[in-house]
């Protein structure tokens, strides 16, 4: 016996070889079990005496695969898997089919977490199409006021609605329901910020230097709205009258840890000159509460020129 009729009569799946008139050109000895028939028996039928809505299902491409019956030597049916992969033969191309017992409790299961997958998208869209709705109804206000602190107040809120909504429209754009492709949601927030704050005019721009790394949801959240406050101060306060600067956002992993380092930092007039500087703000406050929430260790100092922000935020081990 060579070593192809070797790896052939020792591969756990019955191995059937069909030619393109339906004969069978080649059986394994899993085969003979699996269909109750010696392989001289085998040979005397056709693939459609042995499987029922397999091969004439349809336009099989390679590694297609099917759910059909397999004819016992009995007569009987049952539930099988069809793999299928075209293979060139001196007259034509022929067939391979691997035939295994069908799982129905695992095919069951597969189905029901993919309807778990899918209702959880829809709840994630849902839920940032309903947040979007509440950040409009904040604007509206803002159109009903000619309050200045009003309208800040309310355009604040607007903003740490929007953050989140864009968690949920990044989990629902990639797919992936357990973490949050950081890179390209702060990405997205940030450029967000910047063309929803900046001025006519300020020569003031948001840059970004992120690396990739996935968030959970559950600090994704957070951090979302840490870069959202720290962001818009630096946009509000740090450059008055016109003043020209950037305000940079970083995202690095910390080297031997199992952790990242969010950076905000801005050259502008520093904590100590800005009015409004956020010395004992709701938005300071807002990210201190939210800094311990995700077990994250915050700094703020003056960044020499400007100010500057971290975050050191612990990573579940499986994202680390």
């Amino acid at each position: 016996m060579n070593l192809t009729e070797s790896i052939v009569e020792s591969f756990p799946d019955a191995l059937l070889v069909v030619g393109s008139d339906g004969r069978l050109r080649l059986a394994n000895r899993e085969a003979e079990r699996f269909f109750g028939l010696e392989r001289d028996r085998l040979a005397e039928r056709t693939i459609g005496h042995l499987i029922r809505g397999g091969l004439g299902a349809g336009r099989p491409g390679s590694g297609a695969e099917l759910t059909a019956e397999a004819i016992g030597a009995d007569g009987d049916a049952r539930p099988i898997t069809l793999t299928l992969r075209p293979i060139a033969a001196d007259d034509g191309t022929a067939t391979l089919c691997l035939v295994r017992e069908a799982d129905p409790v695992g095919d069951r299961l597969r189905e029901a977490l993919r309807e778990k997958e899918l209702l959880l998208q829809e709840i994630h869209h849902r839920v940032k199409n309903n947040l979007s709705v509440v950040a409009s109804l904040l604007y509206m206000q803002t159109t009903r006021t000619s309050d200045p602190a009003t309208i800040a107040t309310l355009t604040q809120g607007q903003d740490r609605i929007r953050s989140m909504a864009m968690v949920h429209e990044t989990l629902y754009r990639t797919g992936n329901l357990a973490a949050v492709p950081f890179d390209e949601y702060a990405g997205a927030l940030c450029r967000e910020l910047e063309r929803s704050h900046r001025l006519p005019g300020q020569p003031v721009r948001v840059t970004t230097r992120i690396e990739r790394v996935a968030i959970r949801i559950e600090a994704a959240v957070p951090c979302g709205l840490i870069i959202n406050e720290l962001v818009t101060n630096a946009l509000r306060h740090a450059f008055p009258a016109g003043r020209a600067g950037e305000v940079h956002v970083a995202l690095r992993r910390v080297p031997g840890t199992p952790s990242v380092e969010l950076e905000v930092r801005d050259d502008g007039v520093g904590p100590g000159e800005a009015s409004g500087a956020p010395g004992g703000t709701l938005g300071l406050r807002l990210v201190e509460s939210l800094a311990l929430q995700v077990r994250g260790l915050f700094t703020l100092a003056a960044g020499h020129p400007g100010t500057r922000a971290t975050l050191v935020l612990p990573l579940e081990p499986a994202l680390a």
